[in-house]
């Protein structure tokens, strides 16, 4: 579970079969290197819900700028409950 908050990641997030990510109210992930990406398997919980105000308002996922191709997955048969942009060029 996350709190209210900006989270920079270098790496990859990873949310595998069984396993679950809740971050309620008031999240955003910044993916911020040439590893960093997204994959959601089937079979896992993602509750992710975008801040409401501030910089980060409406903003869920975001992945900066990248030098080479980074390829993000997010596999439905879980639950997932996205309320925010994911931007993922």
């Amino acid at each position: 579970t996350l709190q209210p908050g900006v989270y920079v990641l270098t790496g990859p997030l990873s949310v595998t079969s069984n396993s679950r990510l809740n971050a309620p109210s008031g999240v955003t992930i910044v993916l911020k290197s040439n590893t960093s990406h997204v994959h959601v398997q089937a079979g896992s919980e993602l509750i992710l819900r975008a801040p409401t105000s501030g910089a980060w308002k409406n903003i869920a996922i975001a992945q900066t700028p990248q030098t080479s191709e980074v390829t993000s997955t997010l596999i439905g048969g879980g639950e997932m409950d996205l309320d925010g942009v994911v931007y993922l060029p």
